[in-house]
């Protein structure tokens, strides 16, 4: 099968480890660089997974990071045994939430996810509604654990999507966190998730990210004594985040002007004007907010791994 095949793979490249608790990367790395060499017993020694010197890749999309999150996807998998068949209910579950009327105004990232098309997939009859439910689990749940490794607040699932926020010690940290955890979910989604979803039966999933950066008002909002409630975010800054994913039809990562221009010099270069977020325009002069599509993909950990493992590192 092919999460088998999958598995393999990566278990044919054990002993590879990669930089492990840091984004930084020497300067004088090239492209390639020599990180890896080839092993007298093992055929393998420990070694670096070579990554784009600029803009430095996430650390959360090395090789080790990706291993952890395919032994995640296996155990969703098999706790998915325990809940389907879905049991028929009388009454919508409660949700846990946390005391209705408070707030707080703070500068943060907001980040949204929106899966492409969710609304084709079939779901019907009672076979496709599992298949949406597993495909829900194994991809969602993973989204959630990348916006929680980048020290994000999960704020709602929308079934389809999601929304979280990113606030560090400073404006730019919060959006190059928020960036860093949308090319995360992208890396774990294009080496880990899809391929294994393939293998299973179950659509590949596209999705797009919306990120912007600014002063939000969080606010836990609802009827006293009652159990309609729920945590929403007012402003701008969420309505931007979310309104510019309308730009990637099919996928990507788009983020607002204010949020490229808090980044690096070396991730700015990985960006491109798309357009404006529709509806929007710039406080004061009345310009038409500009939208960027962020075009930085982590490169294949397991790629560069195999080259290393072949002997092939340095002659490219």
């Amino acid at each position: 099968m092919a999460v088998n095949n999958a598995n393999n793979s990566w278990n044919l490249l054990a002993g590879m480890t990669a930089l492990e608790g840091s984004n930084s990367v020497p300067s004088n790395l090239s492209l390639y660089g020599s990180l890896l060499s080839v092993g007298s017993t093992s055929g393998l020694s420990t070694g670096l997974i070579p990554i784009t010197p600029k803009p430095d890749q996430p650390a959360k999309t090395n090789y080790s990071q990706l291993q952890e999150a395919i032994a995640r996807f296996e155990k969703r998998v098999d706790k998915l045994r325990n809940v389907l068949p879905v049991k028929v209910g009388r009454v919508v579950p409660s949700d846990d939430v946390l005391p209705i009327g408070d707030a707080r105004r703070m500068p943060l990232t907001v980040l949204f996810l929106d899966i492409c098309k969710f609304s084709q997939i079939p779901n019907e009859s009672d076979e496709q509604q599992d298949n949406v439910l597993k495909l829900l689990n194994l991809f969602m749940a993973e989204m959630l654990q990348v916006v929680k490794m980048h020290n994000g607040e999960f704020e709602k699932n929308t079934g389809d999507g999601l929304m979280a926020y990113f606030k560090e010690s400073s404006q730019p940290e919060s959006a190059k966190r928020a960036v860093e955890a949308a090319v995360t979910m992208h890396s774990y989604n294009d080496y880990v998730i899809s391929p294994r979803l393939a293998g299973m039966g179950l659509p590949q999933v596209k999705f797009r990210v919306g990120i912007e950066a600014g002063l939000v008002t969080i606010a836990n909002v609802g009827v006293y004594g009652g159990d309609h409630r729920s945590l929403v975010a007012i402003g701008t800054t969420a309505n931007v985040a979310c309104k510019m994913m309308s730009l990637m039809k099919e996928g990507g990562i788009v983020i607002g002007n204010y949020t490229q221009s808090l980044l690096p010099d070396d991730w700015k270069r990985e960006t491109k004007q798309i357009g404006a977020v529709p509806g929007f325009v710039a406080s004061g002069s009345g310009a038409a907010y500009p939208a960027w599509e962020l075009t930085y993909r982590a490169p294949n950990p397991l790629y560069w791994a195999s080259l290393g493992a072949l002997g092939l590192m340095g002659r490219l």
